[in-house]
C-alpha cells in the first residue's frame, strides 16, 4: 500500500510515519511513503511515479492503463504520462513520458488518475511497428468496450498524426459498421477487377430459425462469400454466425468467410481464393 506522505499522517498520525521510516519498517520515495520495507511491486512503482507528483501532474499512461482495464499485458515497466516541461521523479524502473494538454486527456480510476483508455491506446500505439499488431490491439479495446468507435475518433481528432491514426480510424469504422459499408462495395470491386462471376448480393435465405442474408452468393458454383466486420468477433456474434455457417453447410452448400481487414489490405489474396473456389466449382475463366 503506498500514499502521499501528508496522506499517512493523516491517517496514522505524524509521530508513527516518523518512528515507520526510521525503524525502516516503511520507505520513504519522493514523498510518497510504501507501507513496508520491501521490493515494491509492479502496482506500487506505478503508484508511487503518479502520487510523486501533485495532484494532476501526472497520470499512468499508454500500455500501463490497457493493462489495468484487462486490453494488453502489462509492460515490463509502468508508463507515466508527464505535463509537457515536468521534471520526472527520480524512480528506478518507471519510464515518464511528455503529453500536450495532460488535464483534458484524463479520468480519474479508484485513487490513481490516468489517462482516457482512448488516448491510452492512441500512445501505446506509437511503439507498435506492425500494422497486425497495432490493428489487434484496436479491435481488442472495442470488443472488451474499452473504448467506443466514437470515443477512438475523438481522441485523433480532425488531424491526426499518431502513430497508425488511418489504421485506428479503419478498424474502428467497421466495428461500428459492420458489414452493410464499404468492405461489401470493395468486394464487388475485386470480383470486377478480376472478371469473376457476379453474385448474388444480399440473398435472402429461409434457414431453420428464420430468414438471414448471405453476403455474396455465386449461384451457380454452390458456394457462398461472407464479409466479417469486427463486431463478429464479438462472442454472441460469433456463435450466430457458426450458427447461420453450420445451417449452410449443412444443406450442401460451401461457404468463404473474409474479414473486411481482408479485402481492404490483402484483395490479391482474397481474389486467388475465389479463383480457385469458382475453378473447382466448373468455371472457366
Amino acid at each position: 500500500m503506498v500514499m502521499r506522505r501528508a496522506e499517512a499522517v493523516q491517517r496514522y498520525g505524524e509521530q508513527r510515519v516518523w518512528r515507520e521510516l526510521k525503524a525502516r519498517r516503511w520507505r520513504s520515495v519522493c514523498g510518497v511513503v510504501v507501507l513496508h520495507n520491501g521490493p515494491p511491486s509492479w502496482e506500487e512503482r506505478l503508484a508511487v511515479a503518479v502520487l510523486s507528483k501533485a495532484p494532476g501532474r501526472a497520470a499512468v499512461d499508454g500500455l500501463s492503463v490497457l493493462h489495468l482495464v484487462d486490453v494488453a499485458e502489462r509492460p515490463a515497466k509502468p508508463q507515466i504520462a508527464l505535463p509537457l516541461g515536468a521534471r520526472p521523479s527520480l524512480i528506478p524502473g518507471v519510464t515518464f513520458r511528455w503529453i500536450s494538454e495532460l488535464e483534458s486527456k484524463v479520468t480519474e480510476d479508484k485513487w490513481l488518475l490516468r489517462l482516457t483508455c482512448s488516448h491510452a491506446l492512441l500512445r501505446a500505439l506509437a511503439d507498435v511497428t506492425a500494422a497486425p499488431e497495432a490493428r489487434a490491439l484496436v479491435a481488442r479495446a472495442l470488443q472488451r468496450k474499452a473504448v467506443t468507435p466514437a470515443s477512438l475518433r475523438d481522441a485523433l481528432g480532425p488531424k491526426p498524426r499518431c502513430r497508425h491514426a488511418a489504421l485506428v480510424a479503419e478498424v474502428a469504422a467497421d466495428f461500428e459498421g459492420g458489414i452493410q459499408s464499404l468492405p461489401e462495395k470493395e468486394f464487388a470491386l475485386i470480383i470486377r477487377r478480376h472478371g469473376f462471376p457476379e453474385p448474388t448480393r444480399q440473398r435472402r435465405v429461409l434457414g431453420a430459425d428464420g430468414r438471414y442474408y448471405l453476403d455474396s452468393d455465386f449461384d451457380g458454383y454452390n458456394f457462398s462469400a461472407e464479409i466479417h466486420g469486427w463486431h463478429h468477433f464479438e462472442f454472441r456474434q460469433r456463435e450466430s454466425d457458426m450458427d447461420r455457417k453450420n445451417d449452410v453447410v449443412s444443406r450442401g452448400r460451401r461457404m468463404l468467410e473474409f474479414s473486411s481487414w481482408a479485402v481492404r489490405r490483402t484483395p490479391d489474396r482474397v481474389a486467388a481464393v475465389l479463383r480457385t473456389t469458382l475453378r473447382s466449382a466448373g468455371w472457366s475463366g
